[in-house]
């Protein structure tokens, strides 16, 4: 499993994300201005220090979204592209007297251009959600895993229209979207779409397939065609791609 977490890390550093490590200490009116509209506490009861040294760091986290949000905040002083991700655990409630359950996940935010601003290119196109979910795509890709599906979700993280659920058969691997523009107030972020993915790192390792199958290089060259099709507004992209791939 920690060849596959540092696989994990190798692909996003290739798709031009850098890896960031933020306090596991926070509080819980802080990780409830992730989600606006949920009442600090309910449905999540922290693990508090006994004794904490500071105001801001009385609780242990549950999330790596807050501490994201804080790091992007931080850094958008100083630069404009904020393509950052984190692996690491957050502590879950078991029952009184027990210890914490402690599983690993993958936080992943982005905000600002595309690209780098350059000569030739002084104003590039902005990170938007298909941006995050071409990255979540990539690592997808690297880790060989097959079979998962990205559907529409309501979140309270993630505006309307904006937010994924990715899924394996059943299970589910994590959200991703775009903020709502109340979390985005909360943590002092500048103007502009900033996306967020947290994705359950033990589970994407336990699919991970324990032999990939190569195919050869083709001996000839592709021939390649577009195809163009007209379909309703409420179809979605994975819907027709299964079309076309049930098409054969």
């Amino acid at each position: 499993p920690q060849v596959m977490v540092e696989h994990t890390r190798d692909v996003l550093v290739g798709c031009g994300l850098q890896e960031i490590i933020t306090y596991r200490l926070t509080t819980p009116e802080r990780e409830a201005a992730v989600t606006p509209g949920v009442e600090p506490g309910v449905g999540r009861r922290h693990i508090r220090l006994a004794n904490p040294i500071s105001a801001d760091r009385v609780a242990l986290r549950q999330t790596l979204l807050a501490g994201l949000l804080e790091t992007m905040a931080h850094n958008a002083r100083i630069r404009d592209r904020l393509w950052f991700f984190e692996i690491g655990p957050v502590y879950l409630p078991v029952g009184p007297g027990e210890l914490p359950a402690e599983p690993r996940r993958l936080g992943i935010g982005m905000a600002g251009p595309l690209v780098p601003a350059s000569w030739g290119d002084h104003a590039p196109a902005q990170t938007d959600f298909f941006a995050l979910k071409g990255v979540v795509e990539a690592l997808l890709q690297g880790l060989h895993l097959r079979g998962a599906v990205f559907e529409a979700a309501d979140h309270p993280t993630f505006a309307p229209g904006r937010a994924a659920r990715l899924a394996l058969g059943p299970r589910t691997l994590g959200f991703l979207g775009e903020i709502r523009p109340a979390v985005r107030r909360a943590f002092d972020l500048p103007p502009g779409p900033v996306c967020l993915a947290e994705l359950d790192l033990e589970a994407l390792v336990e699919a991970v397939p324990p032999l990939s199958a190569l195919t050869p290089v083709p001996r000839f060259p592709p021939a390649l065609q577009d195809i163009a099709v007209v379909v309703d507004d409420a179809v979605s992209a994975a819907d027709l791609a299964g079309a076309i791939r049930a098409a054969g």
